[in-house]
């Protein structure tokens, strides 16, 4: 028998969104430790707010750069996680699944303090 082997690109398949949520107490030299290996290591530019009204501050940015990420900390009730939430949109969503195939992404940027976690939170494709 012969086995299909299916991929997201053989389906016309692309990437639009991933999110990945950093549970956690909210420490932003943290994330600007983030924000600094995406930016040098995949030229994402990159900014920070806080909760859904708040005000977007540029953490690493080049006008050269093709791709953003965005990060937005959240403070929730008791019964919810509190933490950072990472969102590639649209292309830069495509963009850093790429670096995922590709096996680039060193993933232990993200797992630097023990009392918080990394999760994938959301993948869309169109």
């Amino acid at each position: 028998m012969k086995q299909n082997k299916f991929t997201f690109e053989s389906e016309n398949l692309v990437v639009d969104y991933i999110f990945f949520n950093i549970e956690g107490l909210f420490d932003k030299k943290y994330v600007k430790r983030i924000a600094k290996y995406l930016f040098q290591n995949f030229g994402f530019n990159s900014t920070i707010a806080i909760g859904l009204e708040g005000k977007e501050e540029t953490l690493f940015n080049d006008s050269k750069n093709k791709y953003q990420v965005y990060f937005r900390a959240y403070k929730y009730s008791e019964i919810y996680w509190d933490g950072i939430k990472i969102d590639f949109s649209e292309k830069n969503g495509h963009q850093f699944y790429n670096f995922i195939v590709a096996n680039q992404v060193n993933w232990e940027i993200f797992n630097q303090q023990k009392d918080l976690r990394l999760s994938f939170s959301r993948l869309d494709l169109c």
